[in-house]
């Protein structure tokens, strides 16, 4: 059996992202990973990293006579750069770099709607945050993206 859909676009998300690396013209090479506990420091293993996670979802249209259903579906993009004691670069200019690679990305990838999988993405907006203690030093930006698409009625797995 195919996976749902939503699982589809998030898997696609992710194979969009993977390709963000200094080969292919971006600034730096990204990991991406979906993460597999609660605590997300766990999964954390270098600079870089992007945890892709679901977000909130609603449903857009509330037609009871159509075949479809509509959604939007917001995506956050944790994205967390650890510096070493020796870095010189500004966390800010690390921060805008990332997110201006990702944008280009994804909005990119808009203009093909995630492989005909929905019907647009598009940034949200984003928040800055920061981690100290014993474990964990490390800074980042979450970046939300919302992915609009739809669905058969009653059949997550289907598109009409």
């Amino acid at each position: 059996m195919a996976d749902p859909i939503i699982e589809q676009i998030a898997l696609k998300i992710v194979e969009l992202l993977e390709t963000i690396t200094t080969a292919n013209g971006f600034r730096q090479d990204l990991t991406i990973k979906r993460p597999k506990r609660i605590h997300l420091e766990s999964d954390l293993a270098a600079d870089n990293t992007v945890m892709v996670q679901q977000d909130a979802s609603e449903r857009m249209a509330d037609d009871q006579d159509s075949e479809d259903i509509y959604w939007k579906q917001t995506f956050a993009l944790d994205v967390y750069l650890i510096d070493s004691d020796d870095a010189t670069t500004s966390l800010d200019i690390r921060i805008n770099n990332v997110r201006s690679d990702i944008e280009k990305k994804l909005c990119a990838a808009a203009n093909i709607y995630l492989g005909g999988l929905a019907e647009i993405i598009y940034p949200e907006g984003s928040e800055r945050f920061n981690a100290f203690g014993e474990d964990a030093s490390f800074a980042g930006i979450t970046l939300n993206y919302s992915v609009q698409y739809k669905t058969a009625f009653g059949d997550p797995d289907t598109q009409n």
